[in-house]
């Protein structure tokens, strides 16, 4: 049922308020009727196995829900999750938003000089190396193709193992695609993701920019048991880092996100 005190007297929020709470009570599916279990079992393996690379566990800071299986719109069985990795680049290097010649939604990321913590020299060499071209943006499609390879030795280790689980790795985009058989079957969709401080948030770029802000900040009021917000903003144009925006679980200093696109900066 609905509780009418609970109900946000705002116009602007009540519609998606109510989206959220009628899925929730009446159309997404049982999780404990579906995956439960053998989701958060076969998420908390694969991290494991993700970490064995050195330079992934340096650069690894957290995970972060999304898509609409969290949201609680999912319908129909629970058998899409969506995950954004969340790397703590910024830790060890300065990096400049740059929104010069890109479209709403998108940005180009430029990495300065090292700052506080000091990266180790493996992942010092493969950012300087192979992450960067020679104006110091970063390269979407190199770090996914690392991250590519990262998810492919995990999963043969996994396969390997007596974990009985089953996984076939899908087309690589934005996201890295797992089928997982698990005593149940589901995918799940991983996407690199750079966190950013709210006030690096580009306001310049695109009036819809600050409206998307705005409009978080009111739905932060009905975020679900998941700490997820029960509305997002994600732009599907081209190149170069999807801007993500979402409250980070647990980090209240950080509000926003990068995801990396396939696309190159050239």
């Amino acid at each position: 049922w609905i509780n009418m005190d609970e109900v946000p007297q705002n116009i602007k929020i009540l519609e998606s308020y109510l989206t959220t709470k009628i899925n929730k009570l009446y159309v997404s599916a049982d999780p404990e009727l579906t995956h439960g279990n053998d989701w958060n079992l076969a998420k908390e393996i694969i991290l494991k196995h993700l970490n064995e690379n050195d330079l992934f566990k340096e650069l690894y800071m957290q995970i972060t829900y999304l898509g609409s299986t969290y949201e609680k719109l999912k319908i129909g069985p629970r058998d899409e999750y969506d995950i954004n990795i969340e790397m703590r680049l910024s830790d060890f290097y300065e990096l400049e938003i740059d929104v010069t010649d890109t479209y709403p939604g998108f940005a180009r990321i430029k990495v300065g000089r090292e700052k506080g913590k000091k990266p180790s020299e493996a992942l010092r060499k493969k950012i300087e190396k192979d992450w960067l071209n020679e104006d110091r943006y970063l390269y979407t499609n190199k770090i996914i193709q690392w991250f590519t390879g990262v998810v492919d030795t995990a999963v043969t280790a996994i396969e390997k193992s007596d974990t009985q689980m089953k996984i076939v790795q899908g087309g690589t985009g934005p996201a890295v695609t797992l089928e997982v058989s698990f005593n149940s079957e589901f995918s799940i969709d991983l996407v690199l993701a750079l966190p950013f401080a709210i006030d690096k948030m580009p306001f310049e770029q695109n009036e819809v920019l600050q409206r998307t802000i705005k409009k978080r900040n009111q739905h932060s009021a009905i975020e679900n048991e998941d700490l997820l917000c029960s509305d997002y903003f994600t732009r599907y144009v081209s190149p170069i880092f999807l801007i993500t925006y979402y409250p980070i679980a647990g980090n209240l200093d950080y509000d926003l996100a990068y995801s990396m696109s396939q696309i190159d900066v050239g």
